[in-house]
């Protein structure tokens, strides 16, 4: 194995996912999680490029979710950037495969809110190449997403690691193409497929790295 491209997802990969805030954002417009989960198709279409601005997405969520606060600019910011946290740690990894891979972030996300938290924890020159779903118009698992990563890299699959804590909606795609799958396990999902890797913290990709150029 001769990695030469690592990707990263970003929510819970990359970047924390803040429950507690997420919880108290929710509550603040009187959105119960019930209530909330009505918003997921709201959001596929707007993580797949169908939806065009964040107005649309707004007045669409008001419409479907009917929360007793009408949501606003400000709770997007609040509920999809301000949720994230990115651990020093995870900050020192990527500094140190930085030069040494071709670093790629691979999400299925809204590209205009990733451009904002990316800048607020100043990752915006990080990535060699940032791939999201909005952008693109498919989502991971569709296989199409990770052969655009690897025509715009000029590499094969096998030449890939894909790193993500989504076993079936992240790695499968990329174990279907032949990159190599590094699951990082946070919780329990059904085991469709053996990824080639598990760790319990990202910094430990260090060692399967290390060990694969030993």
């Amino acid at each position: 194995m001769m990695t030469k491209v690592i990707i990263f997802d970003w929510g819970r990969t990359v970047a924390e996912i803040d429950d507690e805030w997420v919880a108290k954002v929710l509550k603040e417009y009187g959105i119960k999680r019930s209530d909330a989960r009505k918003s997921t198709g709201i959001y596929r279409l707007y993580s797949l490029g169908k939806i065009k601005s964040d107005k649309e997405y707004l007045q669409l969520y008001n419409f479907w979710v009917k929360p007793k606060k009408k949501v606003d600019k400000k709770f997007l910011e609040k509920l999809n950037i301000l949720q994230f946290k990115v651990r020093p740690s995870t900050k020192l990894l990527l500094k140190k495969l930085k030069g040494k891979y071709k670093l790629v972030l691979a999400t299925n996300f809204v590209e205009s809110w990733l451009k904002r938290a990316l800048k607020m924890f100043k990752l915006t020159k990080t990535f060699d190449l940032i791939v999201v779903s909005s952008s693109l118009g498919v989502r991971k698992p569709d296989t199409r997403f990770y052969y655009y990563i690897c025509k715009r890299l000029k590499v094969k699959p096998s030449d890939c690691m894909f790193v993500s804590d989504e076993l079936n909606e992240d790695l499968s795609g990329a174990k279907a193409i032949g990159m190599v799958t590094v699951w990082l396990k946070k919780r329990k999902e059904p085991m469709t497929f053996k990824p080639d890797f598990e760790i319990r913290s990202l910094p430990e990709i260090l060692k399967i790295l290390n060990a694969s150029h030993a």
